[in-house]
This record gives structure tokens, C-alpha cells and sequence, in this order.
């Protein structure tokens, strides 16, 4: 088969695509409405950094320049739209603009400091506690009333719009999308830029690996933990964290708190919330009852008449959700407890995606004399996602694909014989996706932690943690044979494992060095090892009804293995000089 002619045909068409593309973003500039001005703080000064963002819209934010200006391109519409301004140590700012097509306008903001919040505690690292005003660094807080407020499934998304100079981004439509968080910008080109997470004082993973091919998105690891459970997070972006966790910590650190039992009688808390999922706005059709002709001679077209779809019903629908969760806490002066159970389940925008996620946690508080005490953390999670590919295979499959290469001139719903039309060729009808294309994914993962608290004298701790993060993921891709774009059909199969298991012992000692004058010195050790696999396998020429690669031609095998040790120690040294002045040093050695 000569396929240079149908090689040619897809550049071309990839050519034309590119160029409707270029045009049509250039459009989408020529109309937006243009913002301006410059944020500087009380006293006049600029602010430089300061973040500048839509409020509710994904992709439209900017930052302010070394004099403090900025401009921002807003979508437009006939709506007035919240544009907030923030910047570390100050108060948010919040301004309406009616954003008209083409349009300019001019905005300056002054923001005020917040001067709230400086003696509160928070965790430098390694479960070390100490005082806002005692650290150089931009820190941010939430609590557990922050966080159920903001009706997120996902802690990464309970981050969005809460914690000033944070970019949460989400990299696709799907329920079990990942989602990137950005502390401290970008400080890689090709590497990761997202900060290390850590609960209860033990790192975790948050990789995002990509089992099968969907089309340029992953889930990442955040997704399985339940925000119901979480008393608290804090965000470090200073040096403070990164002395402790080493270069690990370089793009900031999330750690987050999981709630504690308290003492008394048994207190049972059952939540439930049901939530619609919809797209935001629909892109305008082409809705005219007329097409160009194509004649012979490929010239003079004329129009004829046409029956359109608007493909967009086809693909999009309002998704629902709902999430459950039962706990129960309670215990006595020496023992105390908290135990939940959660349920969720959410429908995508995109038809047939979904994302269901069960899991259930103990944490049990020790006392075991006046000087120790012992906390053991377990949490089992189980989810499944059904997923939409966009793409993938180079780009011949996938819902938003099919619709952005297709006309809109021809019924995407199967003929008498099941057959789904489509007239581009080389892509798949974006309904033959949502309907016949079969993509999943399934995680079981299990987090624990122990940790062991003694004080043998006045101003000396001793804390040891034993932590452990293990889980396999599993993937499936199946695309039925005599598809538009993949005519013998695919499967694929894949299994990741990930073991990461980490070894904390810190010791701090606390001293009043004269009645001006106070010593903290810190001293941490870690142990940290961590290993994944990879195993997956590829097939076409399916069988019609089986849709598993043991019913095709393996076309392709591949495993992989990586593993890591990481050894280091800290020292940290802190003077307090009458609860005014504070000067801290710190050093860490590191060996993988």
C-alpha cells in the first residue's frame, strides 16, 4: 500500500490546521479587552511580583513588573468579571471591569499589608513547631473551614485561589485530571516545578505517570486523598523548608495535617454535598444550511445545501457528583482517636468520564508517660476513572480531536450498520470516541505513618518518624477495530508501582540564654528510599469482541525501573533577641 499520498494529505491538512489555528488565536487577541495599570502598597513603593488573575478563569493572569505595572488580556464578555490582586503580606484586592470586545482600560490598586497572623504557629518541617514572625519566609495557612468552603474533591484544587502568589492549573476537562501547582515559578524548563508534599510529617508522592496515551494529561497522585480529613495545610515557600527537606523542597513545600481525635465522648460527623460540573462557555458553530461544493476541478465552488450538527451537544454534558464522608472521633486524656470513610463520585463535562474514589482512615494518639507518646496514621484509597482521550497516537483519536478537525456537515451518530462517519479521514468521529473508545484507569495506594515523641528533660524533644507510601495504578486502552484513524484497532495495558518509604529522626533543644535572649538549635537525620516499576504492553488487529491484548498482535513491550536512596542531616540554629529580632542559620548535607 503506497500511503505517500495519504502522508501528504495529513501535511497538509496539519499545515491548514495550524495556520485556522494561528488565525484564529490572533483573532481571539483582536477581540479581548485589554487591562492596565500598576499595584504598588500603602506607602506608594511598586509591587513587583504581584499576581493579577481572573477570578473563576483558567488561563487569564498576569504579574506586575519591576515598576509595578501590568497588563492583562481578559476574554471579552458582556458580563463584569472579578480581577484580584495579590501579593505575599498584603490583603487581596478585588476590582469589576466589564470586559467590551477591543477594549482598554486603565486600573491602578493599592493594596494594603496584613499584619494579622505573624505569631501564628506553623511547622517549619519535620513536625517542628514555631511562630510565623520567627521565619524569613513567605508562608500561607489554611484550615479545615477554608477548605471545606471551597467544595473542592482534591486538595490540589483546594489550593486555587487561597494561597497568594500560587498557580493552580488544571490540564484537562477530565474528573481525574492532574492538577500543577506552582509556589515558587517556574525554576525549570523541562523539569518538574511542583512543590514537595508532605502529610503528617511523611513525604508522599505526587508523580504523574502517563500509563496510557491520552493525549498529552496524566492524573497525578493528589487526586486519592480525601479534603474532608485535612485540619490544616501549610504552604512554605522560604528556605526554612528547604533546609530541612533539602533540594526536594526548592519549588516550596505543602504540608498537609490530617485531624486528630479529641478527648470525650465519641462524636460521629456524616457530610454530604452534590455538585454539577458544566462548560463554561461554548465556541460559536457554524450554523448556516449551506456548504461549499467541491468540484472536479477543484475551482468556482458552489454553495449547496447542507444539514449542520452542533457537535458540541454531542460531546459536552453537565456532569454530577456527589461526595459522602462519615467520621467519628473521640477517646480519653491518654488515648484519643479519629476515624472516616468517604465516597466520591464525579461526572465529567465530556461524556462518559468519570471518577470515583473510596477510602477509609484511622488516626490513633498515644500517651504513654509524661515525657512519651506514639501516633500511628493509616489511610487506604481506591479509585477508578473512566477517561476520554484528546488526543494521542500522533493526534488521530480523540473526542476534542475529531470535533477540531472535523466539519460540523455530516450526522456524527452511527448508520444502520454501527458505522461512525467521519469525513476528515485520518481522525476519529469525535462520538465514535465517547461511545466505543474504552480508556480507564484504577489506583489502590496505602499511606501509614508512625511517629514517636519523647521528652526526656525540659526544652529537649526527640521525634522519630516512620513513614511509607505505596500504591499500583493500572491502566486500559481500547479502541475497537474498523475505527476512523486506527482501522485494526489498539489495546493497551499497563501497570505502575511506586514505593517510597522515609525515615525522619530530628532533635531540637530550646534554651532562655539570659531574659532578652533565646537558643533554638535543631539536628535532623533522614532516611529516604523510593523505587517505581513500569510494565506495558501494546496490540492491534483485536479481535471484534475482545478488547484485551491477549485477543491481537503485540506490536510493542516495555518495562521500566528506577530506584533511589537519599541520605542527609541538618543543622539549624535560631536567636530569638526579645521576641524582635530573629537570625537564623541553617545547613544541610545531602547524599543519593
Amino acid at each position: 500500500m503506497n500511503l505517500n499520498p495519504i502522508r501528504k494529505t495529513i501535511k497538509m491538512l496539519a499545515a491548514l490546521g495550524a495556520l485556522l489555528l494561528a488565525l484564529g488565536t490572533a483573532d481571539l487577541h483582536a477581540q479581548a479587552f485589554t487591562l492596565t495599570g500598576n499595584v504598588t502598597g500603602a506607602d506608594g513603593e511598586p509591587l513587583v511580583g504581584a499576581t493579577i488573575y481572573v477570578e473563576g478563569a483558567a488561563g487569564q493572569g498576569t504579574v506586575s513588573d519591576f515598576e509595578g505595572a501590568y497588563s492583562l488580556n481578559i476574554q471579552a464578555s458582556s458580563d463584569p468579571v472579578t480581577v484580584v490582586y495579590s501579593y505575599v503580606g498584603y490583603r487581596a484586592a478585588r476590582q469589576q471591569v466589564t470586559p467590551v470586545a477591543g477594549g482598554k482600560e486603565t486600573l491602578d490598586v493599592t493594596l494594603e499589608e496584613d499584619y494579622i497572623g505573624l505569631d501564628q504557629v506553623i511547622v517549619t518541617g519535620a513536625s517542628t513547631a514555631t511562630s510565623k514572625k520567627r521565619l524569613g519566609n513567605a508562608i500561607s495557612t489554611l484550615d479545615a473551614k477554608d477548605i471545606g468552603n471551597s467544595g473542592a474533591s482534591s486538595v490540589d484544587r483546594a489550593l486555587a485561589g487561597k494561597v497568594t502568589g500560587a498557580l493552580v492549573s488544571q490540564n484537562s476537562g477530565n474528573p481525574a485530571g492532574g492538577i500543577s501547582v506552582t509556589l515558587r515559578g517556574y525554576s525549570t524548563v523541562l523539569g518538574n516545578s511542583n512543590p514537595l508534599y508532605i502529610i503528617d510529617g511523611v513525604i508522599i508522592d505526587n508523580s504523574s505517570p502517563e500509563l496510557i496515551d491520552l493525549g498529552g494529561y496524566t492524573q497525578n497522585r493528589l487526586v486519592d486523598l480525601n479534603p474532608s480529613d485535612i485540619e490544616r495545610i501549610e504552604i512554605i515557600k522560604g528556605a526554612a523548608a528547604a533546609a530541612v527537606y533539602g533540594s526536594r523542597a526548592s519549588n516550596g513545600v505543602v504540608q498537609i495535617f490530617t485531624k486528630k481525635g479529641v478527648q470525650g465522648k465519641p462524636r460521629i460527623s456524616f457530610s454530604t454535598s452534590i455538585n454539577m460540573n458544566q462548560l463554561r462557555k461554548e465556541i460559536e458553530e457554524n450554523m448556516e444550511p449551506f456548504a461549499f461544493e467541491e468540484p472536479a476541478n477543484g475551482s468556482n465552488p458552489n454553495l449547496v445545501p447542507t444539514t449542520r450538527y452542533k457537535m458540541q451537544d454531542y460531546i459536552f454534558d453537565t456532569g454530577i457528583g456527589t461526595d459522602n464522608t462519615l467520621s467519628m472521633s473521640g477517646g480519653s486524656e491518654n488515648t484519643k482517636y479519629y476515624a472516616s470513610g468517604s465516597a466520591l463520585y464525579n461526572e465529567g463535562i465530556i461524556k462518559n468520564s468519570n471518577f470515583s474514589r473510596y477510602s477509609a482512615r484511622l488516626n490513633i494518639d498515644q500517651i504513654l508517660s509524661s515525657w512519651a507518646s506514639i501516633s500511628v496514621g493509616l489511610n487506604y484509597i481506591h479509585n477508578n476513572s473512566d477517561e476520554i482521550p484528546n488526543g494521542g497516537i500522533a493526534e488521530v483519536y480523540g473526542a476534542l480531536t475529531g470535533y477540531n478537525f472535523n466539519n460540523n456537515n455530516f450526522n456524527p451518530e452511527p448508520d444502520a450498520d454501527g458505522n461512525y462517519q467521519s469525513p476528515a479521514g485520518f481522525v476519529a468521529n469525535p462520538l465514535e470516541v465517547i461511545e466505543t473508545f474504552k480508556f480507564g484507569q484504577q489506583t489502590q495506594r496505602f499511606i501509614g505513618s508512625t511517629q514517636l515523641k519523647l521528652s526526656p528533660f525540659k526544652g529537649f524533644d526527640i521525634e522519630y518518624i516512620l513513614g511509607f507510601d505505596t500504591y499500583t495504578q493500572k491502566a486500559n486502552g481500547f479502541i475497537p477495530v474498523g475505527s476512523n484513524g486506527i482501522p485494526l484497532g489498539r489495546a493497551r495495558t499497563a501497570i505502575g508501582t511506586s514505593q517510597l518509604i522515609n525515615n525522619d529522626l530530628n532533635l531540637r533543644y530550646s534554651i532562655d540564654v539570659s531574659d532578652q535572649v533565646q537558643s533554638q538549635s535543631w539536628l535532623g537525620f533522614t532516611v529516604q528510599h523510593d523505587e517505581s516499576t513500569t510494565l506495558a504492553i501494546n496490540a492491534d488487529r483485536l479481535s471484534p469482541v475482545v478488547q484485551t491484548t491477549d485477543a491481537g498482535t503485540v506490536t510493542g513491550r516495555g518495562d521500566s525501573k528506577s530506584e533511589r536512596n537519599i541520605q542527609g542531616a541538618f543543622f539549624q540554629q535560631t536567636f530569638a533577641f526579645s521576641e524582635k529580632l530573629y537570625v537564623t542559620g541553617a545547613i544541610r548535607l545531602d547524599q543519593a
